[in-house]
């Protein structure tokens, strides 16, 4: 289980209370919870991220992305492009706009 960090909203605090509801007998002493053997970033999302990358997925860090284009068929449903803060500027920042 994770813990709350600043970024969660209440919506999230809502949706991880009805999938851990069960465990609630067992929050008082921590038996009930599940732990990893280090810290959550090496055992979880460090192997994540190694995983993706080495299939080609680009992560871009200090983005926020504000609109994404879907090309939508029977089968899949594909991002086309994504409109973000960093590119936003990158192309006020070319014609000189800021």
């Amino acid at each position: 289980m994770f813990a709350f960090e600043d970024w969660h909203n209440a919506l999230e605090m809502k949706l991880y209370i009805q999938r851990f509801i069960h465990h609630i007998g067992g929050l008082p002493d921590f038996s009930d919870l599940k732990f990893t053997k280090y810290n959550q970033y090496e055992s979880l999302i460090l192997p994540m991220v190694k995983y993706l990358e080495a299939h080609g997925v680009q992560f871009h860090y200090d983005t926020m992305v504000t609109n994404i284009v879907f090309k939508m068929s029977l089968v899949e449903k594909r991002a086309l492009m994504k409109i973000s803060r960093t590119v936003i500027e990158d192309i006020l920042k070319r014609y000189n706009v800021i």
